[in-house]
């Protein structure tokens, strides 16, 4: 109840952590709907906030060295997500407003498209005629 839908994307890494007796951590992060208590609801409801999370995968062993589970254990990087992609959003855009200088209007418009399309938050430009 809890990975919902996601059960059948972990059951191959679980399945890899198992016949391989080794750890496997995710490099890439994956965003999750995250409940904001312990008590089980509606992951579409007010009470799920989006995460983003990095997984690590270990075996357990039993007393008799074979593997009796798997440890998953989860990161919140939502922070180092969110600030890698503000800082390349302002990278971007100094460089469009760098090149708008350059060749005019037309560029300002393709580089205000192109920031929203980075799911930019707020952009504001100024140009002075």
């Amino acid at each position: 109840q809890v990975y919902g839908d996601g059960w059948q994307a972990m059951l191959p890494l679980l399945s890899r952590v198992v016949s391989s007796c080794s750890a496997f951590s995710s490099l890439d992060p994956t965003l999750m709907r995250v409940p904001l208590s312990s008590l089980p609801s509606d992951p579409s409801s007010p009470s799920y906030v989006s995460r983003y999370m990095r997984a690590t995968y270990a075996p357990l062993a039993r007393d008799d060295g074979k593997v009796g589970g798997v440890l998953v254990q989860y990161i919140d990087v939502t922070d180092s997500v969110l600030a890698s992609t503000r800082a390349n959003v302002l990278q971007t855009m100094s460089v469009c407003v760098d090149k708008a200088v350059s060749y005019g209007p037309a560029l300002v418009d393709t580089c205000l498209k192109a920031m929203i399309a980075t799911d930019s938050p707020f952009v504001l430009l100024y140009t002075v005629d």
